[in-house]
């Protein structure tokens, strides 16, 4: 966070601090990712002191003063709130290190396309059962290579959220992967429009 303070002071966009007796920047993401998992669509909500004219400008000016690696794809003004978010669309691979095989796959299917789909989940009150399978639109496995699988799934993003890592706890041992990893590739409304 403040990595992306610095570089909106030092592209010359001043961020709105709050009021009151420890200001800060009015800067926030809005469904962070987990620990771990990368992404093509981080959802960067801020207010400026002045709104600029060149909104393609101010994203590159941006992108100019952060790190390498950070990018800022475009700055727009919000259609719709953050709470319209209800879908993402991210991508696995799973690592399996004695490689994979066609019964592999289709077990894996198999497992995704229970009526229920139950995992240990952490809340604030405690671990819970939770069924994952309400809350995934899509999911599909397929090879990737001799070791690895790919997994492409939309899940609920909020209300409730399903960690990708959830997935991976649903896999029976046999079949459970030695490494995963997961990357986020879109954010959609409830009608599956890509949200803005």
């Amino acid at each position: 966070m403040r990595t992306l303070q610095r570089s909106f002071q030092r592209a010359g966009y001043p961020l709105k601090y709050s009021e009151g007796f420890n200001p800060h920047p009015l800067l926030s993401v809005a469904l962070p990712m987990s620990v771990g998992i990368s992404s093509d669509c981080e959802i960067l909500d801020f207010k400026m002191d002045e709104a600029p004219s060149d909104l393609e400008l101010a994203a590159r000016s941006v992108t100019n003063a952060l790190p390498e690696g950070l990018v800022i794809h475009e700055i727009y003004y919000p259609e719709v709130k953050v709470t319209a978010i209800k879908w993402l669309k991210i991508e696995g691979i799973l690592d399996f290190d004695d490689g994979i095989s066609d019964e592999l796959i289709a077990n894996l299917n198999d497992v995704f396309r229970q009526d229920t789909i139950e995992v240990m989940k952490k809340t604030k009150k405690g671990e819970q059962l939770f069924d994952c399978k309400p809350h995934l639109k899509e999911l599909a496995v397929q090879p990737h290579s001799d070791q690895k699988v790919k997994m492409t799934a939309v899940i609920s993003a909020q209300n409730p959220t399903v960690n990708p890592n959830l997935l991976i706890k649903a896999i029976p041992d046999p079949w459970r992967p030695d490494f995963s990893r997961f990357h986020r590739i879109e954010v959609y409304d409830e009608e599956m429009n890509i949200f803005r």
